[in-house]
Order: structure tokens, then C-alpha cells, then sequence
């Protein structure tokens, strides 16, 4: 069985916050958008409150070009 979608995402991240008391998101590209409707809707349904909301970077070399690179962490 294959588990796809938001509804999915949010109701594995319920049964987590059951078991845990804090929990991660993070996200690349795309999925960014879907993480933060999960978190949305997690907070205003009283499930969590926002603790931080953080974006970073690594910088990696480019052997191509011989400088270093941001890329998203």
C-alpha cells in the first residue's frame, strides 16, 4: 500500500505527537509548501505551538567552477 498526500502526512504526524512531545518538520523544494500547510493546520487545531522556524544553508565546493556553493541543508 502506498501512503500519499496531506491528509496522510498529518494524520502520521497526529499519531507521533501522541507518543512524542515535540516534533520536527523540514522539507525541500517542493515539499515545503506541504509541510507548512501540515504545521498550519497542526497549530490551529491546538495539536502544537510554533517553537521556530528556521531555513539554513551549507556552503559546498564546486569543482567545476572552483568556488564554494550555497546549497539548502
Amino acid at each position: 500500500m502506498r501512503l500519499m498526500g496531506k491528509n496522510c502526512c498529518y494524520l502520521l504526524t497526529q499519531r507521533y505527537l501522541q507518543q512524542h512531545n515535540e516534533i520536527e518538520l523540514s522539507a525541500l523544494g517542493m515539499a515545503i509548501t506541504t509541510v507548512v500547510t501540515i504545521a498550519e493546520i497542526l497549530k490551529n487545531n491546538g495539536f502544537v505551538k510554533e517553537k521556530s522556524i528556521t531555513t539554513s544553508t551549507v556552503g559546498m565546493k564546486d569543482p567545476a567552477k572552483g568556488r564554494v556553493v550555497h546549497k539548502a541543508r
